[in-house]
């Protein structure tokens, strides 16, 4: 669940990196997706090598996007902040807005909630204090997603509807833009979630029925929707429609790539043999469930352990700084302390 939105991700990024002419910097971007060490490599030295503000900016979200993929999330947060000053200095509030998002965003996927709702809310309050042009709606649609779904995580299902709504008209409006279209469906899957909680199956059955029917290739969005709508015909006593759903997600190639998903599916499959009364399935599937549950725990561990371990050596870093100053300091002092009592001392002599 937690991987579902790096399409929207990407692509918001996408969309505000400077339509820049360095050719340098276009080469990185195409390396983004195929090699995203070597495109940060290139950006940074792009960035280094110029004094416009615009093409440094532009240099620092194409490292950004290459640290997304690579799940660098201290960096990609760093990054950000430095974003953020260039933007204020140069006065592009849009840009502000823009990576206030997807600062929250980071930490929203780190389930950091709390630190996730500052830069969220930060962002909302930018925006409410600006005219947005219709070219830009899809960054209020992105912001009123994320929000959403923060509330999402926190289990408060209430707000989170009310901010998934709040994106979904956004993006209504933008009816002939492609990505605007991506994200309607995306949506539907964190409102359906929302609406199972909640116990309104038959809603929540429309918004996974959107997804499941939508041209775009959503990715392992669309098993995600599947397995859910299993879940709730499973709810409804529909066992039959149920296993058929779950026949057409290709768990084994999501058992190599989503280990979230994968737990879900085998989640979904356990209570269909519980309703079942087919024990043997329930054995067999419940040590699967056990096993990608605790891997996508394991990952989770992972990400929030490299963010705090990164965060540890900079501060060591700085303390480290901040030592070799005192000391340079209580050096100096003691030699000028020297000197005066060496002086004091010599005129005393000759006196």
């Amino acid at each position: 669940m937690k991987n579902l939105f790096s399409i929207i991700l990407i692509l918001l990024f996408a969309c505000f990196s400077s339509q820049s002419k360095n050719s340098a910097l276009i080469e990185a971007k195409k390396l983004v997706y195929v090699n995203p060490e070597q495109a940060i490599k290139k950006a940074d030295s792009v960035m280094k090598n110029t004094n416009s503000i615009e093409i440094k900016t532009a240099a620092m979200i194409t490292i950004i996007n290459a640290q997304l993929l690579l799940g660098q999330s201290k960096k990609v947060i760093d990054n950000c902040n430095k974003v953020i000053i260039w933007a204020k200095e140069s006065k592009e509030p849009f840009q502000e807005i823009k990576l206030l998002s997807m600062l929250g965003n980071q930490y929203q996927t780190m389930l950091m909630t709390e630190n996730a709702k500052i830069y969220l809310d930060k962002a909302e309050n930018k925006m409410d204090s600006i005219k947005v042009p219709d070219s830009l709606l899809f960054l209020k649609g992105n912001l009123y997603n994320m929000k959403g779904m923060v509330f999402r995580d926190e289990l408060n299902c209430e707000f989170a509807l009310k901010y998934f709504e709040k994106a979904l008209k956004v993006y209504e409006i933008q009816r002939n833009d492609k990505l605007a279209i991506t994200n309607q469906a995306l949506i539907n899957i964190q409102k359906g979630s929302c609406l199972i909680a909640q116990g309104d199956l038959d809603k929540a059955e429309e918004c996974f029925n959107k997804v499941i029917n939508s041209n775009f290739n959503l990715g392992n969005n669309r098993y995600f929707a599947l397995i859910s709508l299993a879940e709730i015909f499973i709810k409804k006593g529909m066992l039959n429609q149920a296993d058929d759903i779950l026949k057409n997600v290709p768990i084994k190639e999501l058992e190599e790539n989503d280990s979230d998903l994968s737990s879900q599916f085998y989640s979904t499959i356990i209570s269909l043999s519980l309703a079942m009364d087919n024990v043997k399935d329930y054995n067999m599937y419940l040590s699967k469930y056990l096993k990608y549950s605790r891997i996508a725990e394991q990952n989770q561990a992972k990400k929030i352990d490299s963010f705090i371990y990164d965060s540890d050596i900079k501060n060591k870093e700085s303390l480290n700084k901040n030592q070799k100053y005192q000391i340079s300091f209580y050096l100096l002092f003691s030699l000028f302390l020297i000197l005066l009592l060496f002086s004091i001392w010599k005129r005393h002599f000759q006196g």
